[in-house]
C-alpha cells in the first residue's frame, strides 16, 4: 500500500495492488481506478502543474516492474 496527500488540499492518494484511490480531507470518495491490468504500486505522490506536461495536477505511481505513470487529476470534473 502506498498514501500520499496533497499538501494544498489535503486530498489523500491510497494505491493498493488493485485499485488506486482519491478521497477528500474529509473522506469523501473523489475517485477511483482499477490497477488489476498494472504492475503493483510501490509509491505514489502529487506533483504540481508546473512540473508535469499534463498542465494539471497530477498523480505519479511508481511500480513494482520498474514502470512510471501519470495520472491527471481534473479538478472541473463535477
Amino acid at each position: 500500500v502506498a498514501v500520499a496527500i496533497d499538501e494544498k488540499n489535503g486530498n489523500i492518494a491510497c494505491a493498493s495492488s488493485v485499485a488506486l484511490s482519491l478521497y477528500s480531507l474529509n473522506g469523501d470518495v473523489l475517485a477511483s481506478l482499477s490497477l488489476l491490468a498494472l504492475s503493483p504500486v510501490l509509491s505514489l505522490c502529487f506533483v504540481e502543474a508546473q512540473f508535469t506536461v499534463l498542465g494539471a495536477v497530477a498523480l505519479v505511481t511508481g511500480h513494482q516492474d520498474g514502470t512510471i505513470r501519470l495520472f491527471r487529476l481534473d479538478s472541473t470534473a463535477g
